[in-house]
């Protein structure tokens, strides 16, 4: 059976081209989900390569899976003079690809790489000295990759290649575009079947653009894409060659030996020493102890990569490896000390102080956490009860649900709000949901969250700035829309946020920075999530234990909105206590709900230890769709009210450990 060098292979080889050995071998491990549903539906791409077919209505779609029918098929329509070709199949040597959209006119062939990524106007894929940036090279690579094969398939042909990206500056000028493309799976196949009666006149404006890519793919080709200084070893070989290298290599089931880098922290043939016990390969294991001479099962220990990166900006990884620091035990304070250090400030922990203390509380496996006392003491007395506790849950999709509203704009759907009085006393006060299909949600989302908000003079606190930056982005669309109240909801979203300057009179407080200036333990590792946050809390206090191991949740004496009589805390049998999270129901059917937050991409400039809220936007846009029965509606709504709700119980949990170590 031959072995091609598909686009998606030679994706994964410049990532790393050792893995292209594991990826066919069923005895190494593979933690990368191989689901092809569930990526789908984490990040919409098909859903968009779906509707550009509509941007070409006589276009011809190849929607065989077999190698040699789609080829044969796709030389057949090749054959007319013009003609638009979608997963056209073209093979040179042992090179295969499935192209997006594939238009020829005479001897003009045009590919259209279509991707869900968002991109704006006059978009330049260089930094600012004018080369390739970091964050579109995947891309722009796959489309040379293409480029080549088809250069070579048809060499008497002009051929111009073409990446196709979502524009947000667009807006939607048809309703409900989402919904006319549901995922479908279909023998574990994610597949978009367009609502019947979709056509090229009813989707509406573009929502497209194309951006040629010739002269860039000739810089790649001669090398001139990247500075020479700056060419990590796989760079240094010309692009051309790397193809030739990896297609050989992978034809040949030979494995090429990458060294090893920053780039091994995300690696997903890595299996730990129970499952190699069992029988399995772990290529991480084998790659680093092939290069470094130590055994394999010294990469059982803590690795650098664990360590807690927020605010050190740059690679901080490169460096340690080039110091044989590969451990945690291994890095010194002078290993990641700033260059510029600034004064470190009074009673709470500094960046560099909490990596230190990761360090010490890992080698030296420390149990007990560390608290501030005095530095919560301080940030306590500053705080005005009722105390409310705030999360949103919220959508951003590549095709608008909504006529008007543009691609990646920030839809809030979901809140929860629990609040504190100064006895201790907790409430799920309140919540907002909207489920209704084809409503635009964010205005009545304001003013549900500021008619709960104003009933008291409370703090109010968020974890994390997703709560900031989603109120910012509603502002935004407040001041160019016909809203009666727009002024009266943007001046309570300024008096609770933050901007630049500006800060809201009553801004809330950022319960992540409490946890990252004043609290930590050994079993968050480098996450500070509160899904880490959680069970470590639990963990370190016999109050939460001895409170939240009684059927006390959802009663008169601890009201809820969505439960009755819940134990949250449950011992484990080696006397731990599970993480509350999961007991939660799936919010989507069939796929559990971390899985679901993990596998969705964190937006540019986010914390990636803060994998929070894809479960509940997954399954809030599968409730859009008309596919989905009331029966099944309700369930996911029911699930919806307790996934959001655990979120602010699990602030107020974090704040009671505040609260009763600090006295």
């Amino acid at each position: 059976m031959s072995r091609y060098l598909t686009k998606s292979r030679f994706k994964l080889a410049c990532e790393c081209p050792t893995k292209l050995f594991y990826t066919r071998k069923d005895q190494y491990l593979d933690n990368k989900t191989d689901d092809d549903f569930l990526q789908a539906l984490a990040e919409g791409g098909i859903q968009v390569g779906e509707l550009v077919k509509f941007y070409y209505p006589n276009g011809h779609d190849i929607v065989t899976l077999n190698h040699d029918t789609a080829l044969e098929e796709t030389s057949n329509l090749l054959k007319q003079d013009e003609v638009t070709i979608f997963e056209a199949a073209i093979q040179y040597e042992n090179l295969f690809i499935r192209a997006d959209v594939l238009v020829k006119k005479g001897d003009m062939i045009s590919l259209y790489e279509v991707k869900a990524k968002s991109s704006l106007p006059g978009e330049e894929f260089v930094n600012k000295k004018g080369f390739l940036s970091n964050d579109w090279k995947p891309y722009v690579y796959d489309v040379a990759f293409q480029h080549y094969v088809l250069i070579n398939a048809f060499p008497n042909s002009i051929v111009k290649s073409h990446l196709s990206l979502i524009d947000k500056s667009t807006e939607a000028s048809v309703d409900s575009l989402y919904q006319r493309f549901p995922i479908t799976k279909i023998k574990e196949r994610a597949v978009v079947i367009p609502v019947v009666g979709t056509s090229y006149e009813n989707v509406g404006d573009k929502l497209i653009q194309d951006f040629e890519l010739n002269d860039f793919i000739e810089k790649i080709y001669r090398g001139e894409h990247i500075p020479e200084d700056k060419k990590d070893e796989g760079e240094k070989v010309s692009f051309i060659k790397r193809i030739q290298m990896f297609s050989d290599a992978y034809a040949k089931d030979e494995i090429i030996h990458n060294a090893i880098g920053k780039q091994c922290g995300d690696c997903e043939f890595r299996a730990n020493a129970k499952e190699r016990a069992e029988g399995l390969l772990s290529g991480f294991h084998q790659c680093w102890s092939k290069q470094t001479k130590l055994p394999e099962s010294d990469f059982d220990k803590p690795l650098q990569f664990e360590l807690w990166r927020g605010l050190m900006g740059g690679d901080t990884v490169t460096p340690l490896i080039e110091k044989k620091k590969y451990f945690l035990s291994d890095i010194e304070e002078a290993d990641i000390k700033p260059a510029n250090p600034k004064v470190d400030p009074d009673n709470e922990l500094s960046p560099l102080k909490r990596r230190l203390l990761q360090i010490e509380h890992t080698t030296k496996q420390i149990q007990e956490p560390y608290f501030n006392k005095a530095g919560v003491s301080e940030k306590m007395a500053n705080w005005k009860y009722p105390l409310n506790f705030i999360d949103f849950e919220t959508c951003m999709v590549a095709i608008p649900f909504h006529k008007g509203r543009k691609p990646y704009e920030q839809l809030a759907f979901q809140f929860s709000h629990h609040i504190v009085d100064e006895n201790g006393n907790v409430e799920h006060k309140s919540q907002y949901l909207n489920s209704k299909k084809g409503e635009f949600p964010n205005f009545e989302f304001v003013r549900a969250l500021k008619k709960e908000l104003n009933l008291n003079e409370g703090t109010i606190f968020r974890y994390h700035n997703h709560e900031n930056t989603v109120l910012k982005q509603i502002k935004e669309q407040l001041l160019i829309s016909q809203e009666a109240d727009a002024t009266e909801l943007i001046d309570f979203i300024d008096s609770i946020t933050r901007e630049d300057e500006r800060i809201g009179f009553r801004d809330m407080v950022d319960l992540y920075k409490i946890v990252i200036q004043y609290f930590y333990h050994v079993s968050m590792k480098g996450s500070n999530s509160i899904k880490s946050v959680l069970p470590a809390v639990i963990n370190s206090s016999a109050f939460l234990q001895k409170k939240y191991s009684q059927p006390i949740y959802g009663t008169k004496d601890l009201p809820s909105l969505n439960m009755k009589d819940i134990t949250w805390v449950k011992e484990l049998g080696d006397g731990s206590f599970d993480n509350p999270y999961n007991q939660l129901e799936a919010v989507y059917e069939g796929y559990d709900n971390n899985t679901l937050d993990e596998v969705v991409p964190t937006s540019d400039g986010a914390d990636k230890t803060i994998k929070e809220g894809g479960a509940a936007m997954m399954a809030w846009a599968a409730m859009q769709s008309d596919k989905m029965s009331e029966k099944e509606h309700l369930r996911t709504k029911i699930a919806l009210f307790k996934y959001c709700e655990l979120d602010t119980l699990a602030m107020v949990m974090i704040y009671e450990y505040f609260k009763h170590n600090s006295n």
